[in-house]
């Protein structure tokens, strides 16, 4: 579980009461508008509605704000992911991400890892670059 008295417990310690900030909340109703960072490590790809999320991420942002989205590099076809990494991927997927996803109420939306075209999407729109 994150301690986001932890986390503050540290940025402070570095020297950075005021400019750094930590919350946990839901991706899709997080409060904000001026956010200079929004950070997605490893977890789009397990919500309920990655879409939703990453619009109210948008929405969020300061004029100058940046969405850091990382997620596993997976293959875009099936045969890419016919390797030891790949195959760790699909069994998590089936065990984590997915019941994830269902438990959310929302079966179906998720967004597969790598490169995805909804992702990708998105990012155009909103003048982001994708970097691989």
């Amino acid at each position: 579980m994150i301690d986001e008295t932890k986390l503050q417990a540290l940025a402070d310690d570095a020297g950075l009461f005021t400019q750094v900030t930590f919350e946990i909340a839901a991706a899709t109703s997080f409060p904000g508008h001026r956010n200079d960072l929004i950070a997605y490590i490893d977890c789009l790809h397990d919500m309920g509605d990655p879409v939703v999320a990453l619009e109210h991420a948008r929405e969020a942002l300061s004029a100058d704000g940046t969405v850091l989205l990382v997620e596993p590099a997976a293959g875009e076809k099936v045969e890419e992911n016919l390797n030891p990494v790949g195959r760790v991927y699909s069994g998590v997927s089936v065990l984590c991400c997915s019941p994830n996803a269902i438990a959310m109420s929302s079966a179906g939306k998720q967004i597969r890892q790598g490169r995805s075209p909804r992702k990708t999407k998105w990012a155009g729109r909103g003048g982001h670059r994708i970097c691989r």
